[in-house]
């Protein structure tokens, strides 16, 4: 199948740069099965290369640069930590076609384990202002 014939919720392929332990990386190819989920170091400009033009998806240890924004067919890109900053350029944002996201609050504490002397708030809600 082409990359024109796959329809935008088919993912072909994943690429992850990120190094995570391996019960992890199992978890990664189990959500994108049955897309392959292709592991290359994020300082393997060669593999990175090769595997580009290959995937929808890409799941980056660091920013995205250039060469993910030259790459036509990812339609996904996940940078793996808190933000955005070093992604967000002109030449992201014009690409209409590609979505780009962080792990964004994965840093701060779980509902779960907060302590508090008064109840906390679902993790599926949040405080309404006094407006």
């Amino acid at each position: 199948m082409s990359a024109a014939e796959h329809t935008p919720t088919e993912i072909r392929a994943v690429l992850a740069t990120v190094d995570y332990r391996d019960e992890h990386l199992e978890r990664l190819r189990k959500i994108f099965a049955p897309a392959p989920v292709h592991t290359v170091a994020a300082d393997d400009a060669d593999g990175i290369a090769a595997l580009l033009p290959e995937v929808d998806v890409a799941v980056l240890r660091g920013d995205l640069d250039g060469r993910y924004v030259a790459a036509d067919g990812l339609r996904w890109i996940h940078c793996d930590h808190a933000g955005l900053n070093g992604s967000a350029k002109p030449e992201v944002i014009a690409r209409s076609d590609l979505a780009v996201t962080s792990s964004a609050g994965r840093a701060r504490p779980r509902w779960p384990s907060m302590r508090s002397s008064s109840p906390s708030p679902s993790p599926t809600t949040r405080p309404r202002s006094s407006r």
